[in-house]
């Protein structure tokens, strides 16, 4: 069972747990239960439990599990056709993180993706040069993928925001018009051509 709060992330083993989890500090709280069987079959389940109070965010709500269809759809950044490893979850276009913090750096939307593995936080800097970490705008194998729910909290200079992420082969995955609304780049969407339009 892992579960967490804007604070940080803990995982226990059920069999060892016989105890109650008290939830006394406000704000949204997802507990993810997985449990493998010896007959090869695995069940998983995602639950959201609210605390009110004036430090509530809005919480997001998303499938623990779901699939992530490529996306058939040309990409233009400031005009310029470029290719992305991005996927169509439940009807939305995500996009690897480091990529788009990769393809708008150096303009005036530019934005800085660290990690601290320590708190298992993603953090988001805004109007910070993008340090790349190699793999960035990597081919994807046009194979459709399973995606798992981001359980990482994220914080954007400095204050915890509530953004749809999913994890496909280690890397994260943000829903583009999110991240987008985020940093105030525009984004655009021609249905005639399949074509998106990122705008710094």
């Amino acid at each position: 069972i892992t579960w967490k709060n804007f604070e940080g992330s803990e995982t226990i083993n059920a069999e060892a747990f016989k105890g109650t989890i008290i939830l006394t500090k406000p704000g949204t709280y997802y507990f993810y239960v997985t449990n493998w069987s010896s007959s090869g079959e695995d069940c998983e389940l995602g639950l959201y439990v609210v605390v009110p109070g004036d430090t509530t965010p809005e919480p997001v709500y998303l499938p623990a599990v779901a699939r992530a269809i490529p996306t058939p759809s040309k990409v233009y950044v400031n005009g310029q056709l470029t290719e992305f490893e991005a996927y169509g979850i439940n009807g939305y276009n995500y996009f690897k993180l480091r990529d788009l913090a990769k393809v708008v750096s150096g303009t005036e939307k530019n934005f800085e993706v660290t990690w601290d593995n320590e708190k298992k936080t993603i953090n988001l800097v805004s109007n910070q040069p993008y340090t790349e970490v190699g793999g960035e705008l990597a081919k994807g194998d046009g194979t459709e993928k399973k995606a798992k729910i981001n359980t990482s909290v994220i914080y954007k200079d400095g204050e915890v925001v509530q953004l749809a992420a999913y994890t496909i082969n280690g890397n994260n995955y943000f829903k583009l018009r999110d991240v987008a609304q985020a940093f105030n780049i525009g984004i655009t969407w021609d249905g005639a051509t399949s074509t998106i339009g990122v705008d710094t």
